[in-house]
């Protein structure tokens, strides 16, 4: 998935910016898929019309933060799916962007278990 992301995120910014920004700003671009939703759950969902979510990481030079930001915004599909995107954080370090990673998947999974721990409880009071 990294590579469609990429390739499409590359195809937004060629499209919007023209080979004469885009050529440097591509050569900078790397993107890495760091949460992953594959396979029958995102074909299910695909299918129902559905939304899933995954993080990108994405990182270019400074200069060219405005513009990624910009084509994050008009991305509009990938692999025929419905894409919106969203920036969580910008960071000037790799050290800092892991801090805020780390951060956030906890938090994640945080309120999943407690979304599941209410889920338990309601199913508990029904049946009494």
């Amino acid at each position: 998935r990294s590579r469609a992301c990429a390739e499409a995120l590359e195809a937004v910014v060629r499209r919007c910016f023209g080979t004469v920004v885009s050529g440097p700003l591509l050569a900078s671009l790397q993107v890495k898929v760091l949460d992953r939703f594959e396979g029958e759950e995102a074909a299910a969902a695909a299918a129902k019309g559905g939304l899933f979510s995954f993080v990108l990481l994405v990182r270019c030079e400074r200069d060219y933060v405005n513009e990624v930001l910009c084509a994050l915004a008009l991305w509009t599909q990938l692999e025929g799916c419905k894409v919106a995107c969203t920036c969580l954080h910008i960071s000037g370090s790799m050290r800092t962007m892991d801090n805020f990673i780390r951060k956030t998947l906890k938090g994640q999974q945080r309120r999943k278990q407690q979304q599941e721990t209410r889920k338990e409880r309601l199913k508990s009071q029904q049946a009494e």
